[in-house]
């Protein structure tokens, strides 16, 4: 659409209408699959969608979620430096912060998730939720770490993942976490899944990757610099 246009995509999700929801650097978009609908949001960081469907987003440092008709924001003592965005039952948040760890936000409060509960770094770029229940977060420098509702399991190089900074995660149907990560010290992106004993993984080339979406096919998608690509099973 030529009413619409914009450098780069930071997030996309599609919502339980079929409407595709984007987060760019000129603000926030919807398209219904007719028109393009632009909102006249700044610095949305990212995109979530709730178990009942309810959209949710990172504006600036807030979060805020729509209700069919308006943005409104949640009204809680959160840090400075959101980052990423993850949505439970009963509306609980999962939020993956710069400086403070992962924080979990609901109608009792708000609880901090940091390095001294397990994680190994406190700046938290990527957090997502599994089939199970368990929270995922992917960290700068501190590898990926799983929250199983009672304590965080970190994985690193040394516990077999191919590097320490994480940038996305995603579950494919079998409900294995697939994740892209980077070792600082061979310069190299890596594609990575756990099967639940141990992760494999993949060279990505030279791709940078902004996210990816596991297929019913055991195919992985990504959104990267190079365009769509697609890694077959």
């Amino acid at each position: 659409d030529s009413a619409v246009a914009w450098r780069y995509v930071r997030d996309m999700v599609v919502d339980s209408s079929g409407a595709v929801w984007c987060s760019t650097d000129r603000g926030l978009v919807k398209f219904d699959g007719e028109k393009w609908e632009s909102f006249p949001i700044r610095r949305v960081y990212d995109l979530a969608l709730g178990p009942d469907g309810t959209l949710w987003a990172i504006v600036g440092n807030e979060v805020r979620f729509y209700d069919g008709y308006d943005w409104k924001v949640v009204k809680a003592e959160l840090p400075i430096g959101l980052r990423c965005l993850a949505v439970g039952p009963k509306d609980v948040l999962w939020i993956g912060t710069f400086y403070d760890g992962v924080v979990r936000c609901d109608k009792e409060g708000v609880r901090y998730y940091t390095v001294l509960d397990g994680l190994r770094s406190n700046n938290v770029g990527c957090i997502a939720i599994g089939p199970g229940g368990d929270v995922w977060a992917g960290t700068n420098g501190g590898g990926v770490s799983r929250f199983d509702g009672r304590r965080w399991r970190t994985y690193c190089r040394e516990e077999g993942l191919p590097g320490n900074v994480a940038y996305t995660l995603g579950f494919d149907e079998r409900g294995r976490v697939w994740t892209v990560v980077y070792d600082t010290r061979k310069s190299r992106s890596y594609l990575a899944h756990f099967d639940g004993k141990r992760w494999l993984s993949f060279r990505l080339e030279e791709w940078k990757v902004g996210n990816l979406l596991p297929d019913s096919e055991e195919g992985v998608w990504f959104a990267t610099n190079k365009g769509v690509v697609k890694l077959l099973p």
